[in-house]
């Protein structure tokens, strides 16, 4: 069954651009698939990083073959979440590994993300500012548990994405 009229567009291999859409969709979907894979058996601050340079630089490629009529399937929406998500647990890791102590409050552009993907910080610290200028303002702590939530939410926003875009490419033969 079509879906949102793509599979015809997407069937037609034959065509060059299609079959580099394809092939570098295919790639995209490894890329993702070894994240998710050495994320949940353990890896390295170092390791994670190259592993999500390598997904962006991936994405960006088959973002510029993009079949039009793909975009209206919410795929790229997945995708860019998975990559926020995963910046997100890169910088949380990277800050830890040096020591460091951090905050994210509710003006920060990363509170949104954080917020969906935790049903508003559920299981990570929250605080609320007593003094200053940001007095008031929630705060989750970029620790370890928001890291974890950061990971297993860019995993499921890859996943959600992975299964739409191969519902759309054509069956190898």
């Amino acid at each position: 069954m079509p879906l949102n009229g793509c599979d015809s567009l997407v069937d037609r291999v034959s065509n060059p651009v299609l079959k580099m859409f394809r092939d570098q969709a295919m790639d995209l979907l490894q890329k993702g698939a070894t994240i998710v894979a050495a994320t949940s058996q353990g890896v390295d601050v170092k390791s994670f990083g190259t592993s999500l340079i390598a997904f962006k630089a991936s994405y960006d490629l088959a973002k510029g073959l993009w079949p039009s009529n793909i975009s209206s399937t919410g795929i790229q929406t997945n995708f860019d979440r998975a990559i926020e998500a995963w910046d997100e647990a890169l910088q949380v890791f990277d800050l830890l590994e040096k020591g460091g102590r951090g905050r994210v409050f509710e003006n920060m552009p990363q509170w949104g993300l954080i917020a969906s993907l935790t049903d508003n910080g559920k299981g990570l610290k929250v605080g609320i500012e007593e003094e200053g200028t940001l007095k008031g303002k929630r705060y989750v702590w970029r620790d370890k548990a928001l890291a974890a939530k950061m990971l297993l939410g860019g995993q499921i926003c890859f996943e959600q994405g992975k299964i739409k875009l191969l519902k759309l490419l054509p069956q190898s033969k």
